[in-house]
């Protein structure tokens, strides 16, 4: 639909957010690299993985809804020093949430706390140009996403 975002991870996951950012829907069965999607005029979005194309229609039907995965973004990215942490937690517990450097050094602790199934987001800034990791944790599940700064 219009406003809404869809992206995929290089683990082949595949996300859908609405225009606020909130999280819509999640799919794995992409399995592998994904492409970037194409969106049709009535809002189908088109993926292809492999030698197979998916078709994702407004309702998501046949696709994973939020629960079981957790999911984790940055955005802007690459960033000027100031960037948002946001994902979604399948399940209340324990959201641990850090940044490292490539070399796996722990950098900033964003979040260790417990939280609610649902929408989180986290403030990040005041790093130093370069490259770096948040990791996501809850309960048995992790999830990492990249983030470059660049002043």
């Amino acid at each position: 639909g219009e406003g809404n975002l869809y992206f995929g991870s290089e683990g082949g996951m595949f996300f859908s957010l609405d225009s606020q950012g909130a999280w819509r829907w999640s799919s794995s069965i992409l399995g592998g690299s994904a492409t970037s999607p194409a969106i049709g005029q009535d809002g189908t979005v088109y993926v292809a993985a492999g030698n197979r194309l998916f078709a994702f229609g407004s309702q998501a039907t046949g696709v994973e809804d939020s629960h079981g995965q957790l999911a984790l973004w940055v955005s802007p990215n690459p960033s000027s020093g100031q960037a948002q942490v946001k994902g979604y937690l399948p399940q209340s517990g324990r959201l641990s949430l850090a940044v490292y450097d490539l070399r796996g050094r722990l950098v900033l602790t964003l979040l260790d706390q417990d939280r609610l199934a649902g929408d989180f987001q986290a403030k990040l800034s005041d790093l130093p140009s370069g490259h770096y990791f948040v990791l996501g944790r809850i309960n048995n599940q992790e999830q990492s996403a990249k983030i470059t700064i660049v002043r």
